[in-house]
């Protein structure tokens, strides 16, 4: 190079071909962008719909919606978790684990078309609703009731024995599948015998998104200086429940859950903490875990 002069770019430098790690990351967000247009043209539609087409104030005040409003704000929220987590197609196999009266179900309807999506609960007419209005306008969507002896989220004795199943999906042929505010009602054993099905269903790439009650050092932490959910009481090993009927109250420490998921098949992947004891971190009112088959 001559004094005073500059350095000639190398043959090439300014004319590079893209790496192929430049290419990954563009075709990575094409596919991002295109998946993101998809949730919000869900949620769009979901917001669209009138009073008549949503399910009535009583049905969702029973699945924990004080309004219409509220209804479907949740819904959308955590739709697009839930698309985001499970990487959710409209060819996805689904199975929605306490689909009440369809808050879940009707954002979903929107995007799933090849695919499958099976709700499944112990609220007769939250099953009926679905089934009437849900799976008439889209039939790859199917609403079946969970029988159960004891449906001690509508009564005030839990009692014990109730055998949960998911007898209408066959071995590994499921995606995703959720359960939202379910075993948060649940005793260890009817718990124990959902986890088996989620196992045995699910398909061995799949996943499992399952909110929960963690009782851990942060909840003790949270009674003592709240004075709240000081009703809560240890019932059996790292099993603690409260309450009654909609509000009974069911949680389990980490070691115990690790051991009954273990015990099903299953396998933590990934946690997050819950706001419900002032959890730090938390996104979500309960603490969730992702799951799959080991």
């Amino acid at each position: 190079m001559k004094r005073g002069g500059q350095a000639k770019p190398s043959r090439g430098t300014t004319s590079l071909e893209k790496s192929a790690y430049i290419r990954g990351q563009e075709k990575k967000a094409a596919e991002y962008d295109a998946a993101l247009g998809r949730i919000d043209a869900c949620v769009r539609a979901l917001h669209a719909l009138d009073p008549p087409e949503l399910p009535p104030e009583w049905m969702m005040n029973v699945i924990g919606s004080y309004s219409p409003e509220h209804f479907k704000n949740t819904a959308g929220w955590t739709f697009s978790e839930l698309v985001r987590r499970g990487r959710l197609t409209g060819s996805s196999r689904i199975i929605d684990i306490g689909s009440g009266c369809g808050r879940m179900a009707l954002p979903f309807s929107f995007m799933i078309e090849d695919g499958e999506y099976y709700g499944t609960d112990v609220f007769r007419e939250g099953v009926e609703w679905c089934s009437e209005n849900i799976s008439a306008r889209n039939p790859a969507f199917e609403f079946h009731l969970q029988e159960v002896e004891k449906n001690y989220y509508f009564q005030d004795s839990a009692g014990v024995g109730n055998k949960m199943g998911l007898s209408f999906a066959s071995d590994k042929s499921i995606d995703f599948i959720f359960a939202i505010s379910v075993f948060t009602h649940l005793i260890e054993y009817d718990a124990v015998q959902y986890l088996r099905e989620i196992a045995r269903t699910l398909d061995k790439s799949g996943l499992a998104y399952l909110t929960t009650f963690l009782i851990d050092d942060f909840f003790f932490d949270y009674v003592k200086r709240t004075g709240k959910h000081t009703g809560v009481q240890l019932v059996s090993d790292g099993h603690y429940q409260a309450y009654s009927g909609q509000d009974f109250f069911a949680g389990f420490t980490m070691d115990r859950w690790l051991k009954i998921l273990h015990d099903a098949g299953l396998e933590v992947i990934g946690f997050d903490p819950g706001s419900w004891a002032d959890k730090p971190g938390s996104l979500h009112f309960q603490d969730v875990f992702l799951v799959a088959v080991k």
